[in-house]
């Protein structure tokens, strides 16, 4: 992968370029599944090929935990760039067509294995959980990172499913590290948090400064209620965020906040977290307070909840702008 500078970004995504396949589904089918409603699974080609065959899809979009928050911060007008593997396929090929329309630059490996594909089976009480394929990026390994690629930019933004990659996101965040970025992690799922959570633990005291997390991921990672998480949690990281449908509690060296969040009927909760997280950091990167940024974060993720999937039209963006600065 070759790049000449200038570079073109300013925030750098590393994660799963997966194609979400969003379907309704009644609590039956998902209870008959293994693991939790609400979390991620992994599973094979075949069977999450079966399981889009065998539903109605009703929305089909380029996603990826990252790659959400990264596409909600290049709507509001951020410089990104996006590191992972994708398939050397028709639907790799239309993955990263749709991110160059929106400015990203996809630093992409390639591989003969299919692009990532995502079941998000949606039930009626708006809830999203996953049966995931993770595809090419299952082989990315560390010594496929690119020092030169976090060369001059400001913040790179990790997903929790890059723990399933054995040293990748300690390589990752090693680099930043080196080259004088922020670092932002997203814990991504309960699995993450349950399956990982010494590694997490470690990340967060060697290299993590902002630190994503939705209350059952939280709880999962301290086994405490999210309030009395954040407060253990910022104690490892210079700024603990911790969302919920109810609200937001944030931890920063002595700040510690709980700020109410308008309740809304869900449509859908997928992507809701990824979005939150690109409204809050677009606040936090343009040093707005803390509950600005956070207010921009809800706006974001309360928008997104009232769609299918994780493309809030551009008219929500420039809202969230505006809301910048009133």
């Amino acid at each position: 992968m070759k790049r000449n500078p200038p570079f073109k970004y300013e925030i750098l995504g590393i994660g799963n370029p997966i194609v979400d396949y969003i379907m309704h589904v009644d609590e039956d089918y998902v209870a008959q599944l293994e693991g939790y409603k609400g979390g991620m699974e992994i599973v094979d080609y075949a069977t999450v090929k079966q399981i889009i065959e065998r539903q109605t899809v009703v929305k089909k979009s380029a996603g990826g935990s990252a790659t959400n928050t990264i596409k909600g911060l290049a709507h509001l007008g951020k410089k990104c760039g996006l590191i992972g593997k994708i398939g050397d396929d028709l639907t790799g090929q239309e993955f990263t067509l749709a991110l160059q329309k929106k400015g990203i630059e996809p630093l992409y490996q390639t591989s003969s294995l299919p692009t990532a594909r995502a079941a998000c089976l949606i039930t009626p009480d708006g809830e999203r959980t996953f049966r995931t394929y993770p595809g090419p990026m299952s082989t990315f390994r560390p010594k496929e990172l690119n020092p030169n690629l976090f060369e001059n930019v400001q913040l790179v933004f990790l997903e929790g499913y890059n723990l399933l990659n054995p040293g990748v996101t300690e390589k990752a965040m090693a680099l930043a590290k080196q080259a004088g970025a922020k670092i932002a992690f997203d814990i991504s799922s309960v699995e993450m948090a349950f399956n990982y959570k010494p590694t997490i633990i470690q990340l967060l005291e060697q290299y993590v400064d902002i630190l994503f997390a939705n209350e059952e991921e939280s709880i999962a990672l301290t086994k405490t209620p999210p309030a009395e998480g954040c407060k253990l949690l910022k104690k490892l990281c210079e700024t603990v965020v911790i969302h919920s449908p109810k609200g937001c509690w944030v931890g920063q060296h002595t700040l510690d906040l709980f700020i109410p969040i308008e309740p809304v009927v869900p449509l859908d909760s997928t992507g809701a977290g990824d979005l939150f997280t690109s409204g809050f950091l677009y606040g936090y990167l343009n040093n707005l307070t803390i509950d600005r940024s956070v207010t921009l974060g809800a706006f974001a993720g309360r928008e997104a909840v009232q769609i299918l999937g994780a493309e809030l039209p551009a008219e929500t963006w420039k809202k969230i702008q505006n809301l910048m600065i009133e």
